[in-house]
């Protein structure tokens, strides 16, 4: 009879354990076809969107990872903030007949419109999100680099105004004989770029310490991966400001936040602090779980920072040839730090990994710098 029992319970347990498995396995499954029916959807927006563009324009400017890019409702306008270049441009098809001053005026009232846009706003012109959804987030997209966040919309009217009226307007050719583009660049000003990183401040430092990381290093990631775009997308795709693909990194985090598989959304990962989060929980993860046996702390940052782009695997594989990581480890530990970055350097698999370890690495010290200040 007790034997029976501990049959009966062990066959209950195993089938309640093989149920969690299947229900799992689904949880998996659904998660993926979302995600799959939403990359169609937005495959199909953007193919629309690009064809909508090529109607009007000779050159086709899109978003990534460090350019918004926003058109008017009938292409004929469009905004691009360069975050890396630090410059805003402004073009717009204009009739030949229309005049200098005619056209300066309306760059003025375009430069106003995007001065006073946030993420939310913005992301309702976005082609990577979804039709009719909206980001919840009120991250300025170029006002707090020109510091006037707490200025009125009146202030804000009469600067961008007086910014139009120093700056030259250029004319170049359009897709039709009746039509010109008219142009006019805008410089960010001096440290805007610093300016708005540090706008990120408390979210850095919060994230810091909980996640045990240097904030230079987190600063140093946003730079490298978006240049402080909060609209970040490249074709990866990833988004956002520390670029989290949702079906890799992203997934890896959300098992450690909720203990499951979840793939974030687009509309999720556009809000900073969201992004930040998640980008800091994954450097967590390279630095203290997957990269915890590399002894030296400066070898294992610069590990951490090419595994952020490429992925533990191609870090074991530029030491010993194969992903195995274990193994891998055990090489990198007879190096010192400097022997390490530049063997990295010199054997990763991706020129892309060299360059981002070295842009990165040069940005960390950059940021240390400034906030040792």
């Amino acid at each position: 009879m007790y034997k029976k029992t501990i049959i009966l319970s062990l066959m209950f347990c195993s089938l309640l354990y093989s149920s969690e498995i299947d229900e799992f396995e689904r949880y998996k499954q659904e998660q993926k076809m979302e995600y799959s029916d939403y990359k169609s959807e937005i495959e199909k927006q953007f193919k629309d969107y690009k064809e909508s563009i090529e109607k009007e324009w000779k050159t086709v400017e899109v978003p990534d990872n460090f350019k918004w890019v926003e058109y008017s409702e009938n292409y004929k306008e469009r905004t691009i903030i360069d975050y890396k270049n630090e410059k805003i441009t402004i073009q717009l098809i204009a009739p030949k007949e229309e005049s200098t001053e005619q056209s300066r005026k309306r760059i003025a009232k375009k430069f106003n419109s995007i001065m006073n846009q946030d993420v939310e706003i913005a992301s309702s012109k976005n082609p990577y999100i979804k039709k009719g959804t909206k980001v919840n987030s009120k991250e300025s997209l170029i006002l707090d680099i020109y510091n006037l966040m707490r200025k009125s919309k009146e202030s804000i009217r009469k600067f961008t105004e007086t910014i139009i009226s120093k700056l030259k307007i250029k004319e170049k050719k359009s897709k039709n004989k009746n039509e010109k583009i008219v142009e006019v660049v805008i410089p960010f000003p001096k440290d805007g770029i610093l300016v708005k990183a540090k706008k990120y401040n408390e979210i850095v430092k919060k994230y810091s310490k909980e996640y045990k990381l240097e904030e230079s290093l987190i600063y140093a990631i946003i730079h490298c991966e978006s240049s402080y775009n909060p609209m970040a997308t490249s074709h990866i795709p990833a988004y956002g400001l520390m670029q989290i693909v949702p079906t890799s990194a992203g997934k890896d985090v959300a098992r450690r936040l909720y203990g499951k598989t979840k793939v974030f959304s687009p509309n999720y990962l556009y809000n900073g602090k969201n992004n930040i989060e998640i980008g800091s929980n994954y450097l967590n993860l390279l630095y203290y779980t997957y990269l915890k046996n590399i002894k030296d702390p400066l070898s294992r940052k610069y590990c951490t920072i090419a595994a952020y782009n490429t992925g533990a695997g191609n870090i074991a594989k530029a030491f010993i040839g194969t992903t195995n990581i274990n193994k891998a480890m055990i090489e990198i530990n007879k190096l010192n730090s400097e022997e390490v970055y530049n063997l990295l350097i010199k054997k990763l698999p991706y020129d892309e990994t060299k360059n981002y370890l070295k842009k990165v690495s040069s940005k960390d010290r950059y940021y240390q710098a400034v906030f040792k200040k």
